[in-house]
C-alpha cells in the first residue's frame, strides 16, 4: 500500500506510513535536531539517542535532507548507521535509487564488508516501489 507524505512541499510516497506532514512540522523537527546536536559531550547519553529518534521522525515525515543533516557527525555511530540505512531504504521506497545508494557510503562496513547487505536491500525497496507504481 502506498501513502502520501509531503516532502519539502511536494507529494512523496513512502510505504508503510500515512502521514500528511506540513512543512511547519518539518521545520520544528529541524530545529529540534539543531538543539540536540548542540549539546555537549556531558549530555551525550540522552542527546545521541534523541538525535537518532529525530532523524527517524524526519524520515517518516519525508524530510530526507533534514534526516541526513541530523545524522551528520553523530557520536553514536552504530545507531547513526542504522538510521542512515533506514534513510536510504525510505529514499529507495520513494523512487530515488540514486540518492539512496549515495547515502550508503556514509555507513561504516562491518566485518563481512557490508552493513547487513544494504545495497541489495536498497535495490529491493526500489523494485518494490516500481512494482507498486505500475499498478
Amino acid at each position: 500500500m502506498r501513502n502520501g507524505i509531503l516532502d519539502g512541499g511536494r507529494t512523496a510516497k513512502h510505504s508503510g506510513y500515512d502521514r500528511n506532514t506540513a512543512p511547519s512540522a518539518q521545520a520544528i523537527l529541524r530545529e529540534a535536531s539543531e538543539i540536540a546536536r548542540r549539546q555537549g559531550k556531558d549530555q551525550s547519553y540522552w542527546a545521541d539517542r534523541v538525535v537518532v529518534e529525530i532523524a527517524g521522525l524526519q524520515i517518516r515525515a519525508g524530510d530526507f535532507d533534514g534526516a541526513r543533516a541530523t545524522l551528520e557527525n553523530g557520536r553514536d555511530q552504530y545507531r547513526a548507521d542504522e538510521a542512515q540505512v533506514a534513510l536510504a531504504e525510505a529514499m529507495a521506497s520513494n523512487g530515488d535509487l540514486k540518492r539512496a545508494l549515495m547515502a550508503l557510503p556514509h555507513v561504516e562496513p562491518n566485518e563481512e564488508g557490508g552493513w547487513r547487505h544494504d545495497e541489495d536491500r536498497i535495490q529491493l525497496k526500489y523494485e518494490e516501489h516500481l512494482i507498486s507504481s505500475a499498478t
